[in-house]
């Protein structure tokens, strides 16, 4: 329905002919109201300031208004505003020049709010008189045909953008291979500009190319597209690319076929690089095979993929014994002991691995044949999850090392001991020096006074005087009696060494090597003159009790030394006898009470016991004397060593409190030991009161 404004009524008295004029026009404007009523498009008239006063249905459909709503509404009230200004000039110049304006676009916004892209052509509206008194128009909904050009422009935007930007090079030929369009990237590969191609044929197809380029171009043309063609192209300076190809015909608004896009990737430094990972590989595979180590490859389930030759010269196994790490791990360490730590090894390290980085650990294995090796494990991961594990077998360095540490001990014990001797040797020498020198000068003394004819003293001193000359002689039997059994010692074991040393001359004789050595028969002299001189082979080896043998020192002792005020208890078990020469182990444990007596201050006790462990016997002297330093602990047997410094020593009467000694009846005890079968040792704690050697003791207990 055409929808007007109300019409001034005709004046009275007007003329017939008038009236008659007035329905021609009335049916003319029936007529154009039927046709406007019809079309699709929206029809509308407004007055100079822009209100509407004349539309039809179609014009009410696109504002989204309704009839008595949109009459007299002010377009003010529904154009866009970004649009008004546009409008209002283009209604203007309208207006000014008379001229109707054709097809200009501005948006509206209906009375849902939504927005409407309108095509409108206008013309200036003119009364009886040609006055203008305002518009009319014909307004085309546009919306979706300008939401389509809009997501065009915005996807030819996007898609020139791609083609622009893409890495890859790109071209557009038409159906006849004549070039449309090159992105960069194409000029920067392939070093020509768009200008100097463009509506031309690319030559740039190698000669040896030719051939396999006219096939990808019909399976083009058969099957629409090629995709990843690997082949090769020319630069502009001759240079030579591998590219990969891909390409699609696409198509023309009508659905034919409008030419043909091509994306290639210079794939050069691919292939380069894998020919370097080719020759890598080659080369990695030869290392592998002829490492000196054994190498594994493992999957990330466990399963054994690769064992080089070394790995089965090392452990004996192949591939086909041990398929997975379960088999390995069973059949390495057959101990289920071993076993489970070498599995909970391998997790914990393999919770902390990184992909690349090593933890060596080494580990004993059990090879094929039984044998058991020390290998050190260097397992890598991958980052592709596989496990690279390499085994070397440090057997023989370990074994090396061993010794190495062992011969490195011993020398630096080796070392010790020739400084301890050199020093023992020092402290003897001041010492037997002292020994010898002062009963020397005692005696040479006492002979001057007994020689002088001019003397005055009377028996007491001539009495003083022989007794100090009866004990230096006694020191001196003393010294000269254990000097001769450690002589006696020292000769046996030389014998003994000669011994062994004619036994292997003899034996090289019987080998029938042409030596100078002397007859068989001079070797059986040499061998029984050398026979070493051992008192259980001798015969002179009894039964001994060992309490009796005790008791009859401690007696002597007791006798000896009458002067002291010390206890004495044999605590020996009743019945323990052993075979020992008789003088032999008096000498021992007379040796070693004395030593005790000597070193006990008055008040002390000394306790003696023996008693069986095992099969052998044990003989225990304990006493509660001063003690000996750390440093003299270790040279007590090795001869000529005291307890005490040198300075402190004087000659006394045997069993006094710190009665000088030589220092040789502890060596000469230690080599009875050795020659006899016996052991001999001691412990000590030097008296906290007095810490060190050059300190003294009061002598008795009373008087600490």
């Amino acid at each position: 329905m055409l929808t007007t404004s109300e019409e001034p009524s005709a004046k009275a008295g007007a003329g017939a002919a008038r009236m008659t004029g007035r329905r021609r026009q009335m049916n003319k404007n029936v007529t154009l109201a039927e046709v406007l009523e019809h079309i699709e498009d929206g029809y509308f008239e407004v007055d100079l300031s822009g209100s509407l006063e004349i539309f039809n249905d179609a014009m009410r459909e696109i504002v989204g208004y309704g009839p008595d709503e949109l009459k007299g509404l002010n377009y003010k009230r529904y154009i866009d505003p970004e649009d008004a200004g546009k409008v209002f000039e283009l209604f203007n110049r309208v207006f000014r020049t008379g001229v109707s304006s054709k097809a200009f676009d501005w948006k509206i916004i209906r009375k849902d709010g939504t927005i409407r892209h309108i095509e409108t052509s206008v013309s200036l509206k003119r009364n009886t008189h040609g006055a203008p008194i305002g518009f009319l128009g014909i307004a085309r909904d546009v919306t979706q045909a300008r939401l389509k050009d809009q997501a065009l422009r915005v996807s030819e935007a996007r898609y020139r953008s791609f083609l622009e930007s893409s890495p890859d090079p790109i071209a557009i030929y038409d159906l006849e291979g004549f070039t449309k369009y090159l992105n960069p990237s194409f000029e920067r590969t392939f070093g020509w500009a768009r200008e100097e191609l463009a509506g031309k044929r690319i030559d740039f197809v190698p000669e040896q190319q030719r051939q396999e380029t006219q096939w990808a171009i019909e399976q083009l043309m058969a099957r629409k597209s090629v995709t990843l063609f690997e082949t090769r192209r020319l630069t502009k300076d001759g240079r030579v690319l591998d590219v990969q190809l891909s390409s699609a015909v696409y198509s023309d608004p009508e659905g034919r076929p409008g030419g043909i896009i091509v994306i290639l990737r210079d794939i050069s430094e691919i292939k380069q690089a894998q020919k370097a990972l080719i020759e890598s590989e080659r080369k990695f595979s030869i290392l592998i095979q002829e490492s000196p180590y054994g190498v594994s490859i493992i999957d990330h389930n466990g399963v054994y993929r690769y064992l080089n030759r070394k790995f089965t010269e090392i452990f004996g196994y192949t591939l086909e014994e041990i398929p997975d790490g379960r088999s390995w791990f069973n059949c390495a360490f057959p101990d289920s002991t071993e076993r489970q730590r070498a599995v909970s090894v391998w997790k914990t390290e393999h919770a902390t691995w990184v992909p690349g980085e090593t933890k060596p650990y080494v580990r004993r294995v059990t090879c094929k044949n039984g044998e058991k090796k020390i290998i050190c494990f260097r397992p890598v991961i991958m980052p592709s999850r596989e496990y690279f594990v390499s085994y070397e077998d440090i057997t023989e360095r370990e074994t090396a090392k061993k010794k190495l540490v062992k011969a490195h001990r011993e020398l630096k014990q080796a070392h010790h001991h020739l400084q301890s001797l050199e020093t023992l040797r020092e402290k003897a020498v001041h010492h037997l020096s002292h020994e010898l020198r002062t009963p020397v000068a005692v005696l040479d003394a006492i002979l001057k006074i007994l020689g002088k004819e001019e003397t005055t003293s009377g028996t007491e001193n001539y009495a003083k005087l022989i007794d100090r000359g009866r004990r230096c002689l006694q020191r001196l039997n003393a010294i000269q009696v254990q000097m001769d059994d450690v002589a006696v010692l020292s000769q046996e074991g030389e014998k003994e060494r000669l011994a062994t040393l004619v036994e292997d001359l003899r034996w090289i004789r019987q080998q029938g090597v042409e030596t100078d050595l002397p007859t068989d028969h001079l070797l059986r002299l040499l061998v029984a003159k050398a026979a070493p001189i051992d008192s259980r082979r001798s015969g002179r080896t009894e039964k001994l009790n060992l309490r009796e043998l005790i008791q009859a020192e401690l007696d002597m002792a007791q006798e000896s030394c009458p002067f002291r005020v010390l206890r004495l208890l044999n605590k020996a078990d009743t019945g323990l006898a052993v075979h020992l020469d008789r003088i032999v182990a008096g000498k021992v444990v007379g040796g070693l009470v004395r030593n005790a007596i000597e070193n006990t201050p008055d008040g002390g006790l000394i306790v003696v016991k023996a008693g069986a462990a095992g099969p052998e016997a044990i003989i225990e002297v304990i006493d509660f004397g001063v003690g000996i330093t750390p440093d003299n602990q270790r040279n007590l047997f090795k001869g000529f060593c005291h307890t005490q410094d040198t300075k402190l020593y004087s000659t006394k009467r045997l069993y006094e409190f710190n009665a000088g000694g030589s220092g040789s009846d502890l060596m000469r005890m230690r080599l009875f030991a050795e020659r006899l079968g016996f052991s001999i040792s001691f412990k000590s704690r030097r008296c906290r009161y007095i810490p060190s050697d050059a300190q003294a003791c009061p002598g008795s207990i009373a008087r600490c």
